[in-house]
């Protein structure tokens, strides 16, 4: 019993060195889409749909959004909560291309990313083309456990037909 608790002190540790009060967490695994001007070029985002997801009460509003393959979308995700948020949806990044992300008014690029980290009462903006067809689930991991399926809390699922 006394070897757990630093070894528990230790995983702490690594984890917590990994957390930002807000910004992404990097794809470790897998890949994301390759060269996403191709699939962004020319993109009115003016006329991209817009889906508006919010966080709120461990929950997330909605808990499915069905989009089409090949069409640009904005995701805005509002943290309605007193605390940090994540947006864990790694198989979903790896299905588009991504042509921007903007999280409290700083602009990150076109990261490759597992999860984007909202602060509290903060905004997410992800634009982006779909590429791949699936079902694909998202959660609310802010304590950024590298955990491929939802786990307690919030989630919900993405379809690209």
């Amino acid at each position: 019993m006394k070897i757990a608790i630093p070894f528990f002190a230790v995983a702490a540790l690594i984890l917590s060195a990994c957390a930002t009060d807000d910004g992404v967490v990097p794809q470790t695994a897998g890949a994301c889409v390759s060269d996403t001007s191709k699939q962004t070029a020319g993109v009115d985002w003016g006329k991209a749909g817009i889906i508006e997801l919010k966080i709120e009460n461990d929950q997330f509003s909605p808990l499915t959004i069905n989009l089409n393959k090949g069409q640009a979308y904005v995701l805005r995700i509002s943290n309605k909560e007193k605390f940090l948020r994540g947006f864990e949806a790694r198989d979903f990044f790896r299905s588009i291309a991504l042509a921007g992300l903007t999280i409290g008014g700083k602009d990150y690029g076109t990261p490759c990313v597992n999860t984007v980290n909202i602060a509290p009462q903060g905004t997410a903006e992800l634009r982006f083309v779909t590429v791949r067809e699936g079902e694909y689930p998202f959660a609310n991991n802010s304590l950024l456990v590298p955990v491929p399926m939802p786990v307690g809390g919030a989630f919900g699922y993405i379809t690209i037909d």
